[in-house]
């Protein structure tokens, strides 16, 4: 997990909760949520210092049962989008395997994002570029191409300060 501590006072409690309620909400997809991924929700939720009663938010959100609208819809306006969304792709891999389920939770979560296919798509291909430990220049060039800046996937929480 990278250190988050210094990215922590440009967004608001609420905008960090939101961004992890989201991520935990696609923990979930699967149907069944790893030890390893509870407590990467843990470290994450202590690196954005979210306090006690949202960090019980977070944990809850795991169950994907929750209503994630106005959540999304809260997130769509923010600069944390695409870093968000390069997340929501990688959480797929914190269990060592991407589902069918999760990737159709991507899609929907990402619509509430509004955030196009396409650009879902190639961020679903760096994701898997990223967790292999492959070269992913390509999939950058082409999220670049689709309106994506790297400045923006390179808020994501998953990725070690200078990965991108």
């Amino acid at each position: 997990m990278p250190d988050m501590k210094s990215q922590t006072t440009l967004f608001n409690e609420s905008e960090r909760t939101d961004y992890l309620v989201t991520l935990a909400h696609m923990v979930g997809a699967d149907g069944e949520v790893t030890s390893e991924e509870i407590y990467a929700l843990r470290k994450l939720s202590e690196e954005l210092v979210l306090g006690p009663l949202n960090r019980g938010r977070v944990m809850a959100a795991t169950t994907g049962t929750s209503d994630m609208s106005e959540v999304l819809a809260r997130l769509s306006t923010t600069k944390l989008k695409y870093g968000l969304l390069l997340d929501l792709c990688l959480t797929g891999y914190w269990d060592g395997k991407l589902t069918e389920d999760e990737v159709q939770e991507l899609h929907q979560l990402s619509e509430g994002l509004k955030v196009e296919t396409a650009q879902v798509d190639a961020c679903l291909k760096l994701a898997e570029k990223l967790a292999g430990g492959n070269d992913p220049e390509q999939e950058l060039a082409a999220l670049k191409e689709l309106g994506v800046p790297r400045e923006a996937l390179a808020m994501a929480c998953g990725l070690q300060e200078g990965t991108l």
